[in-house]
C-alpha cells in the first residue's frame, strides 16, 4: 500500500514500524485488506469529507501486520471536478476526522511519544494543505486559529519536523494579521512594521474582493519589508512585491516564478525578469497596476476566453 514514491517495501508490526505506512496516502484503493480484519474490529467509514483518513488508521492499527511494496500497482487519475480540486467549506471536515484519528490511538497502551508527534506532523501537513488549497479565503483566518488550537503554537509545530510546512503556514499566519512579522532593529523597525500592515491590509482587500481570488496562491511578508502576492493562472506562476519606497510612495516588483511565459514572445519580453513596475507610487496606483499587469498576462495566455483583457474587470 500507500504511493510507490513515499514508502519502503517491508513488513511492520509496532506502532513505530508502521509509521512509514501511516506516511502513504490515506486512499482506501492503495491497500488489499483482509475481510476479517474489517468485520472483527467493526472498522467503518464515518460520515463527512475525508472519511477515508479514519478508515485507513484504523485498518492499519487494527492489523497485527503489515505489508508493502515499492511499486505502482494502480495508476491514479486525478479528476478536475473531484472534491479535493474544489474550493469548498466542506474541507471543514477534516479537523473532525482527524479527532477521530486520535481516538483511535487514544484506545492503545502501546502508543509511544515518538508515534504520537508522528501523528500529530501528518495532521498538521494536511490541515495546513486545506489552507494552502482547498478553503474559500473567507475561511482561511478562523481555520488558521483551529489549526494552532488543535496541533499547538508555532513553537512546538516547529519540532514537529515539517519546516518548509511550518514556515509556509507562519507566512499565512502574518497574511492574514494572526501574527505579526519581527521588525528590522534600528530606529526604522516601528515604521517598517507598520508600512507593511498598511500593504498587506489594502493589497489582500483589495484581491478578496476582485476576480483576482481565484488565481491567489499565496501572501506572505519576506523580510519583514515586502508584502508578496503570488498568482497562478493557466500555468503561469507569477507574483508581486510591494514595499515603502524611500520616500512617501510605495515600490512594486514584479517577480516570475516559472518559464511558462517563454510560450509568449511578448510575455518574454515584458515578464520573463524581476524588474521593478512602480517606485513612489499611491496604493490605490499599485492595486491598479497589478491589476493591469494580471490582466495583459491572462489575455496573452487565454486570448479565446479573454478577448480583451477590458472584461477581466467585470
Amino acid at each position: 500500500g500507500g504511493a510507490a514514491g513515499n514508502i519502503i517495501a517491508g513488513e511492520y508490526s509496532t506502532p513505530e514500524e508502521k509509521i512509514p505506512v501511516f506516511n502513504g496516502i490515506a486512499f482506501p484503493w492503495n491497500r488489499l485488506y483482509r475481510t476479517s480484519l474489517i468485520t472483527k474490529n467493526s472498522i467503518t467509514f464515518p460520515d463527512g469529507r475525508y472519511e477515508d483518513q479514519p478508515w485507513a488508521f484504523h485498518c492499519i492499527s487494527a492489523a497485527s501486520k503489515v505489508k508493502s511494496v515499492k511499486v505502482g500497482l494502480v495508476k491514479y487519475r486525478i479528476h478536475p471536478e473531484s472534491m479535493i480540486q474544489k474550493t469548498s467549506v466542506t474541507h471543514w471536515d477534516a479537523i473532525k476526522q482527524w479527532e477521530r484519528v486520535f481516538a483511535i490511538f487514544d484506545q492503545r497502551a502501546d502508543v509511544s511519544v515518538v508515534f504520537k508527534k508522528a501523528i500529530e506532523r501528518l495532521r498538521f501537513i494536511h490541515l495546513n494543505k486545506m489552507v494552502r488549497r482547498r478553503l474559500p479565503r473567507k475561511d482561511v483566518p478562523q481555520f488558521c486559529q483551529e489549526i494552532l488550537a488543535i496541533c499547538g503554537d508555532l513553537d512546538y509545530l516547529k519540532t514537529l519536523g515539517a519546516p518548509k510546512r511550518v514556515r509556509d503556514f507562519e507566512k499565512t499566519l502574518i497574511a492574514n494579521g494572526l501574527k505579526h512579522t519581527t521588525g528590522r532593529t534600528g530606529a526604522n523597525a516601528p515604521q517598517n512594521d507598520a508600512s507593511v500592515a498598511k500593504i498587506a491590509d489594502s493589497i489582500s482587500a483589495m484581491v478578496q474582493n476582485s476576480y483576482l481570488r481565484d488565481f491567489l496562491v499565496q501572501h506572505y511578508v519576506w523580510d519583514s519589508r515586502y508584502f508578496v502576492t503570488d498568482f497562478k493562472y493557466e500555468g503561469a506562476k507569477f507574483g508581486f512585491d510591494v514595499c515603502k519606497s524611500e520616500t512617501s510612495g510605495y515600490q512594486l516588483s514584479f517577480v516570475p516564478r516559472n518559464v511558462r511565459f517563454l510560450k509568449s514572445t511578448d510575455l518574454t519580453s515584458k515578464y520573463f525578469k524581476k524588474h521593478d513596475l512602480l517606485k513612489d507610487a499611491s496604493l490605490d496606483e499599485v492595486e491598479a497596476k497589478i491589476m493591469a499587469v494580471f490582466n495583459d498576462i491572462a489575455w496573452h495566455l487565454n486570448p479565446e476566453t479573454f478577448s480583451d483583457p477590458v472584461r477581466l474587470h467585470a
